[in-house]
């Protein structure tokens, strides 16, 4: 008689943590429009930001958060033009000893100095 042969056990990966808080001022798509890195993907430094914004005299800040949403990188950026949606991509250094969720922002900064138009996407950050 055969024996049955025991199926080869199957590993579901962990889920990535999104660690990305509440957005205290979210941006449109008319604002901006973050395409890399993609949402959840696994990065390693430098990291290169690409997208189209629309910047108040094309400058914007460039942050990436911890789980607890202590800046690791916050970094200013320009785009190709102001005051239109724009194309942008930046290189952004970051050094982590272990993988670690967080969490990228674009955004701008208001007249009043505060965060605002701002785009999240949750990474995994690996060490290089």
């Amino acid at each position: 008689m055969p024996t049955a042969t025991p199926s080869p056990a199957t590993t579901t990966p962990a889920p990535v943590a999104d660690v990305c808080q509440a957005n205290p001022a979210p941006a449109t798509s008319a604002q901006v429009v973050v395409s890399q890195p993609a949402a959840f993907a696994q990065v390693t430094s430098p990291l290169t930001v690409s997208g189209s914004i629309n910047a108040f005299e094309a400058t914007f800040r460039i942050a990436i958060k911890d789980a607890s949403g202590t800046d690791l990188v916050n970094q200013q950026a320009h785009s190709q033009q102001g005051q239109v949606l724009s194309p942008f991509s930046a290189s952004v250094l970051f050094t982590v000893s272990a993988e670690t969720p967080a969490c990228l922002w674009v955004f701008q900064i208001s007249g009043e100095g505060s965060p605002t138009t701002i785009q999240q996407v949750p990474l995994t950050l690996m060490p290089s």
